[in-house]
């Protein structure tokens, strides 16, 4: 039996038995004919779908009531030496003689622009070329960007693009993915405050924060 029927058999027994487990349900409103589907239900001789529809009735008809606060997502319980603990990103090639490494970036998002409108899009196509974006809190570790933002702003020689590979690397420093962009510019870059303490916190003080981030559209990508 699998574990969503497991569960499943946990309702009957609130359903049949008249237990309240974080379920409450007023005494003697839950009709014969449910009980009836929750037994044959369990003894194999109605199917899944006809049971879940009781279900939905009583829920319908608020003879079920489920408190939302007390609905709770299952836990993976990854430990984290298996799962995406951190993001290290790699800038190479054109503007970049040597590889710079960069390991405090709190947040990495692939998306698209529109070739014709230059517009972002939320959604990828061959009639788009990919861009992503890197926020983080503003640090000595990328004076190198810093500088090229300087003279995107302020062209003198306009940088060369470069390439750009985003590691998204376990607990144990095992790379799960790799986002490998190719002949990258950055598109734009600012620096801002984050007054909302409810946002998740990239330093270790609950207080407001700098923040910067950085957009890149490339011409090529791959995902490895």
């Amino acid at each position: 039996m699998g574990m969503w029927k497991v569960g499943l058999s946990v309702i009957i027994g609130i359903i049949v038995l008249g237990v309240s487990l974080n379920v409450s349900a007023e005494e003697g409103l839950i009709p014969s004919w449910i009980k009836n589907t929750a037994s044959f239900w369990v003894d194999g001789d109605v199917g899944d779908s006809e049971f879940i529809s009781s279900l939905q009735y009583l829920i319908n008809q608020d003879i079920i009531k489920i408190p939302i606060t007390q609905v709770i997502a299952a836990s993976a319980n990854i430990d984290d030496n298996d799962r995406a603990m951190s993001i290290v990103v790699h800038f190479s090639d054109g503007e970049f003689k040597e590889t710079l490494t960069i390991y405090t970036f709190s947040t990495f998002f692939h998306f698209s622009v529109n070739i014709d409108s230059n517009k972002l899009a939320a959604t990828s196509g061959f009639e788009k070329i990919p861009a992503f974006s890197l926020q983080s809190l503003p640090s000595k570790d990328k004076f190198a960007l810093y500088d090229m933002v300087n003279r995107y702003i302020n062209p003198t020689r306009p940088p060369e693009p470069f390439a750009v590979n985003v590691d998204i690397v376990s607990g144990d420093g095992t790379v799960i993915q790799t986002w490998d962009y190719r002949k990258c510019n950055i598109n734009d870059y600012t620096t801002f405050v984050d007054w909302n303490k409810e946002n998740y916190r990239f330093s270790d003080i609950d207080d407001i924060e700098i923040r910067e981030l950085f957009v890149f559209d490339c011409s090529g990508f791959r995902l490895q």
